[in-house]
Parts: C-alpha cells; sequence; structure tokens
C-alpha cells in the first residue's frame, strides 16, 4: 500500500523550503468580491483548486496563488467577510456566495507567492447572473 498524501499540503512545504517555485502560465479563477459597503473588488486566482461539497451542510474550499493583497483585504473585515458575486474558475459554471464567505488560510512561500484557502459554507453556494452580452 502507498502512502497518500494532501496535495495542498505537499505543495505548501515545497514552496517554503523553495524545492519549487510559484508556477508560471498556469489556469486561473476570476473573483468578484463584494465587501462591507457594498464595496466590489476584483482579483484571480493562479492554479485554483476548487472542491465543491456533497451537500449543503459541508464547506466548499478555493485556494489558489494572489498577488493582490487589496482585494484579498476585504475578506478579511471579519470572521465571515464578504460575498462572491461571481467566481469563474475552470471545469465549473459561474458561481456566486452570498456572504459568509472567510479567508481560512494565507501562506506566503520563501519564493514570495501569496497563497490563499477561501471557504464557504455550500449551502450559500449558488449559480451567478449570466453577464449581459
Amino acid at each position: 500500500m502507498h502512502p497518500r498524501f494532501d496535495r495542498a499540503a505537499v505543495v505548501a512545504w515545497l514552496l517554503a523550503h523553495d524545492k519549487i517555485g510559484v508556477p508560471i502560465g498556469m489556469p486561473s479563477a476570476s473573483l468578484t468580491v463584494v465587501g462591507p459597503g457594498r464595496r466590489t473588488a476584483r482579483f484571480r486566482l493562479d492554479g485554483p483548486h476548487l472542491v465543491l461539497a456533497e451537500d449543503a451542510e459541508g464547506e466548499d474550499v478555493l485556494s489558489g496563488w494572489s498577488t493582490d493583497e487589496d482585494a484579498l483585504a476585504a475578506l478579511t473585515a471579519g470572521e465571515f467577510g464578504a460575498s462572491l458575486g461571481r467566481l469563474t474558475a475552470p471545469g465549473t459554471v459561474p458561481l456566486a456566495v452570498r456572504g459568509r464567505v472567510r479567508l481560512v488560510e494565507r501562506f506566503r512561500s520563501g519564493s514570495g507567492g501569496l497563497r490563499v484557502t477561501l471557504g464557504w459554507p455550500a449551502g450559500l453556494r449558488g449559480t451567478a447572473a449570466r453577464r449581459p452580452g
């Protein structure tokens, strides 16, 4: 039997020990964050990894690499800091999460990359409205 490892933990360790660098040219997710006072910020996460819970009682989790500290600040306004007005990630339809999106983890690698993990109750997930054509 072969040992199994958590992918995110392995990547974090490799980055922290300068064994790998932040990959370039990877797919990205686009996020529109609606923070306190209905302020909107847009940013992207490179190399996104989205795990959707199988039922409404679970938690959806999105992790990836970011360079935009200002947009991430909207997510740290409180325990549950913002809504996702729109999340577009490879392999999924655009999602929206009304409230209670939180910053689960923020990790700065030795090479300067910022890896973030966001989470929200799966029961709040919905399909984002289509953009006008």
